[in-house]
Order: C-alpha cells, then sequence, then structure tokens
C-alpha cells in the first residue's frame, strides 16, 4: 500500500495571476509572490492550487526548477500557506496546516530504533465537525480524517518504536506509521521519549513544571500561535443580544447601603502613597466587628457604577476599578457571617442603586462558602465572592475573554486591597475557590455565573 504526503493550499489562500504573468499565493499571514516565474514552475503552483497533489509529483513537474519550486513551498508553508495531507491506499489519514506567522517547516528524521510518543501537551478535541489535534508547544492544526491514527495516538501515550507502533495500529503498516509519526513530530505533538539520565535543557526543565491546562490556556489566550481571530471582534452581533451592563434583580428583598461623603473623603483621605505602602494582607480578622457602615463604604468606594454609558455594541459602564472594554463583567456577593446590622447570609450587590440584594440565608451551602474561607484558621466577618457574566466579555472577544476577565478580577481585588487599607480594615485575598458550590448557593448557572475570585473583609484593625 502507497503512503503519500499531499500538498494543497490551505484555506483562504488563493493563486493569484496578473496580467503581467506574476504569481502569488496570497493568506492572512503574508503573501508570496512570483514575478514571471518559468513555465513549468508556474505549472506546478497551478497544480498545487489545483491539489492535494503529491509533493513528488509537483517536483517532479517542475523539472529542472524543482530546487527552486522546493524553496518556494518552503516559504509558502512558512507563511501557513499550505495544507499537508498524509494519503494511504487512497485514503486521507491526516492533515496538518500552520497555525502561527512564527511556524518553521521542517522534515524531522524517524528512526526505527528510537520510541515515540504523544507530547502530554497534546490535545484532541472537535472543531467544524471534525477531530483535530492541536498543542500549546505548536504552530500546526493536525486534523484526523481516519480512525486508524486516532488508534495509533491512542497507542503513542507509551513510547513505542515505529515497528512497534505499525504492529499495535489496526491496518497501518509500517511505512505508513513512519510517515504519520513524521508529521506529528515535526507538527510538535509527538517527540522521541527522554532517556533516563539525559541531561534537561532548560526549556525542558521549564515544561516540567508547566501544567498541560495553563501552557495551553497561555498559548490560545495571547499572541497568534493558535491561528484563530482575538480581540474585540463583536462575533455573535446580530445573533444574540448583548448581557445588560447591570444584572437584573435577582430577588425583591434589599438592604439600602450607606453612601460615603466622597468630598469629604478627597479632602482627608489617607495619601496615596500611604496607602500603597501600608497595604498588607490582614489573615485574622480586627479586633473589632465590621459594620453596615464599613461595608457600604466600603462597596461604595471600590465597586460602585459611577455611571452608564451608550454605545453602538450596548451599555457600558464606569466603575472605580478598569475592566475590558469597560464592559465590567464582574458581580460582587458578599456573604455575611459577621456584621454588625446586616444579618448572616449571601448578598448580591447592586452597583447601581449601591444596595444589598438577599439571595439566600444563612443555608448550609453558604455556611460551606464561609468554612472553605477560613483565614488562620479564622471565618472572615464577610467573605466576598467574585463571579464573572461570562458572556458579558465573551460577547464582545475572541481567544482572550477568559484571561480578560481574570485581569478584571486582579484589578478589582488591588482596588478593594487599597480601599480597605485607607479605611484600616482587614483584608486578604484568597487563591481558591469552589465555582459549584458557590452555584448551588447563589442559584446561578456554572456556564453562565459562577465565582472567578474571593476576597476575606475584617473589621477595623485599629
Amino acid at each position: 500500500m502507497a503512503t503519500t504526503i499531499d500538498l494543497s493550499l490551505a484555506d483562504g489562500v488563493e493563486l493569484r495571476i496578473s496580467r503581467d504573468e506574476e504569481v502569488s499565493l496570497a493568506g492572512r499571514f503574508g503573501e508570496l509572490i512570483l514575478r514571471r516565474p518559468p513555465d513549468r514552475l508556474r505549472a506546478a503552483l497551478e497544480a498545487l492550487a489545483s491539489g492535494p497533489v503529491a509533493e513528488m509529483a509537483l517536483l517532479t513537474l517542475a523539472g529542472d526548477h524543482a530546487p527552486q519550486l522546493l524553496y518556494h513551498l518552503n516559504s509558502a508553508a512558512n507563511l501557513c500557506l499550505l495544507r499537508t495531507t498524509v494519503t494511504h491506499d487512497g485514503h486521507q489519514l491526516m492533515s496538518s496546516s500552520a497555525t502561527s506567522p512564527y511556524f518553521i517547516r521542517s522534515r524531522s528524521t524517524i528512526g526505527d530504533a528510537v520510541a515515540y510518543e504523544l507530547s502530554r501537551f497534546a490535545v484532541s478535541r472537535v472543531e467544524d465537525g471534525r477531530m483535530v489535534l492541536e498543542s500549546p508547544l505548536s504552530h500546526v492544526l493536525v486534523v484526523v480524517h481516519d480512525r486508524r491514527v486516532a488508534s495509533l495516538l491512542f497507542e503513542l501515550a507509551r513510547p513505542l518504536s515505529p515497528r512497534a507502533a505499525a504492529e499495535r495500529a489496526p491496518d497501518l503498516d509500517l511505512e505508513a506509521t513512519r510517515v504519520v509519526l513524521q508529521q506529528l513530530v515535526d507538527a510538535g505533538l509527538a517527540a522521541p521519549a527522554p532517556a533516563e539520565a539525559a541531561a534537561r535543557t532548560p526549556t525542558e526543565i521549564a515544561l516540567r513544571q508547566w501544567e498541560p491546562h495553563d501552557l495551553l490556556f497561555h498559548a490560545r489566550s495571547r499572541g497568534r500561535r493558535h491561528g484563530k481571530r482575538w480581540g474585540g471582534t463583536y462575533r455573535f452581533a446580530g445573533e444574540i443580544p448583548p448581557l445588560p451592563s447591570v444584572k437584573p434583580a435577582m430577588g425583591s428583598a434589599f438592604i439600602d447601603l450607606p453612601r460615603p461623603d466622597i468630598e469629604a473623603l478627597r479632602a482627608n483621605d489617607v495619601p496615596f502613597t500611604e496607602v500603597l505602602e501600608r497595604r498588607r494582607s490582614v489573615r485574622p480578622p480586627g479586633p473589632a466587628q465590621l459594620t453596615r457602615q464599613q461595608l457600604g463604604e466600603f462597596l461604595f468606594r471600590s465597586a460602585r457604577i459611577r455611571q452608564v454609558r451608550a454605545s453602538s455594541y450596548g451599555e457600558t459602564t464606569d466603575r472605580p476599578y478598569p475592566s475590558a472594554g469597560a464592559q465590567h463583567e464582574l458581580e460582587v456577593y458578599p456573604i455575611v457571617h459577621a456584621c454588625g446590622g446586616v444579618a448572616a447570609g449571601m448578598y448580591h450587590y447592586c452597583p447601581l442603586q449601591h444596595r444589598l440584594e438577599a439571595v439566600a440565608g444563612a443555608t448550609a451551602d453558604v455556611r460551606a462558602l464561609l468554612a472553605s474561607a477560613r483565614v488562620s484558621d479564622t471565618i472572615p466577618d464577610v467573605l466576598i465572592v467574585v463571579a464573572a457574566r461570562f458572556q458579558r466579555i465573551a460577547w464582545k472577544y475572541e481567544s482572550i475573554a477568559y484571561s480578560l476577565i481574570l485581569k478584571d478580577v486582579g484589578v478589582l481585588l488591588q482596588t478593594m486591597y487599597l480601599v480597605a487599607t485607607a479605611m484600616s480594615l482587614a483584608p486578604c485575598a484568597i487563591g481558591h475557590g469552589d465555582p459549584d458550590l458557590f452555584c448551588r448557593a447563589a442559584g446561578t448557572d456554572y456556564y453562565v455565573e459562577s465565582s472567578v475570585g474571593e476576597f476575606a473583609l475584617g473589621g477595623s484593625t485599629t
């Protein structure tokens, strides 16, 4: 059975021939231009545009210009203009396309005495009805067309030589297994298994300390390695209405909060540099219990809505802390353990009206949330759970939405730290949380609104 490596143009790439016989391949990350190429070289490029066609057939078609064609094929691959397909006995096994302008085409040599294994960073998922394989180590997206490749991937969960892999994978001979392995290694999805005593490079040492989900999140939410659109694309405009900038009321029981005198604070507040220098995580709560007056001032200064603004893509808001695109997807849920003037339970802070909305009493789930937030073995006076209405950000931003949410959580927590420090309260951010428990306690949908941050707040430290 014959196995070939076939080439074709990647999705969205066009072959253009101008009036002065200039031939170009144009794609998302660049353009390859050939000015009046020889007839046989031009014929090979036209065959490529109508491919897939075996790479060796293209080189044969180019004749004496084969070295020049190979150079241009490598350049086209590096510009993400090509798709490579492995065909076995007339059936497509897998195809791969570069997704990043940083891709560099390479050809690995597969050794029969070498054991290969799938990268622990490799991820298989479904995209547009296809099984795809990707990795944060890679600048390539692989599409699996044949279940025999999926079987081979299963076997490569442990190190195997090409011959051993071929014996285990059904209906793939040694030649096909070598070619598939070569494509996987070139794509950064498989590699020779490291020897036990092998000296580790700085990169290998660094990769040992990355967890697969963390590195995938880093690669997919920053830069252009993944080849997807990113940024404020408003991809759902005209299809799904955006979430309102102010979350609708969850119930009908509210507690109005005192509003501080901002002008008096401007005149008499602690200097900003002193607040920065004094800022600390205060784990035990202060000697005095937090009060309704203090909680109201804290929330007003850190999280209220100062203004609602209209835009062509829905409303945005102005608040004391910044947010990506002024979307302000974060919601604040004070869970009261002990606060003078406020009954124990879970509340939602209404930032426009500056009031607390009762969500739940001191239920078992609410008590469990408080217990999980013990700081120095003490339950905080108030646990502030920060939740995100995810679609508020995802409606506008593509590829980077969740990373923006985490950045927004960071700036909100820092704002809370500074306000609490200026008020001589006891603040402490908490590095863990239980979104499932939060959703159960608050009655929200995990995929619509769940927790992304926690902050403990105690009474006066002076």
